[in-house]
C-alpha cells in the first residue's frame, strides 16, 4: 500500500517530477566536476559527504580515484533518492517512512563497500593475502549454511508444524 499511495502521487506531482529532474541533472553535473578535478589531482575535495554516522567510506582509500568516483556517485544517488522519496505531496506520513525505508535498504545493498570488487579495503587485503581473504570468507559463509540446515534439521516436529 505504501508503494502504491508513493507512485500515485508521484505520478499526480509534475513539479515533483520536475523538481527531480532538475536535481538529477545539478547531482551529475557535481559528480562530472568531481571526476575531471580528481583526474588532474587525486586530492581533489569530495562534492558530498556521508551523512553522520555512516562511516562505509571513512577508509583514506575510499578519497583516491577510481574508489572516490564510485563512493561520490552512490552518495549522489542515496541523496537523489531522498528526494524521490520524501514530500511527495499527497502521500502519508507513514507510507513515505516505508517507501524511503525500503528504497535506502535497495540501494543500500548495491553500495559499492557491499562489493568485493568495488571496496578499496577488500581489495588491498585481497592482494596482500594472495586471496585467502575470500577463501576464509568462502569457508565461513559455508560453515554457517551447514549449522542453520542442522538446526532446522533437529528441531523438534511441533516447532516446525507450529510456523506453518
Amino acid at each position: 500500500m505504501a508503494y502504491v499511495d508513493w507512485a500515485f502521487h508521484l505520478a499526480q506531482a509534475p513539479g515533483k517530477q520536475m523538481e527531480l529532474g532538475v536535481k538529477a541533472g545539478r547531482k551529475w553535473q557535481r559528480l562530472m566536476a568531481h571526476l575531471m578535478a580528481s583526474a588532474m589531482d587525486p586530492q581533489a575535495a569530495p562534492v558530498i559527504t556521508p551523512l553522520p554516522g555512516d562511516r562505509r567510506f571513512a577508509g583514506e582509500a575510499w578519497a583516491k580515484p577510481p574508489f572516490s568516483w564510485m563512493s561520490q556517485a552512490f552518495l549522489l544517488q542515496q541523496q537523489w533518492l531522498h528526494n524521490v522519496t520524501h514530500e511527495v505531496p499527497g502521500v502519508t506520513k507513514h507510507h513515505e517512512d516505508v517507501v524511503s525505508f525500503a528504497a535506502k535498504q535497495i540501494l543500500d545493498v548495491c553500495a559499492p563497500s557491499n562489493n568485493p570488487f568495488t571496496n578499496p579495503e577488500v581489495v588491498a587485503r585481497t592482494w596482500a593475502t594472495g586471496g585467502m581473504n575470500l577463501v576464509k570468507g568462502w569457508q565461513n559463509w559455508l560453515q554457517d549454511v551447514v549449522r542453520q540446515i542442522r538446526q532446522r534439521v533437529s528441531r523438534p516436529l511441533h516447532r516446525v508444524a507450529m510456523w506453518r
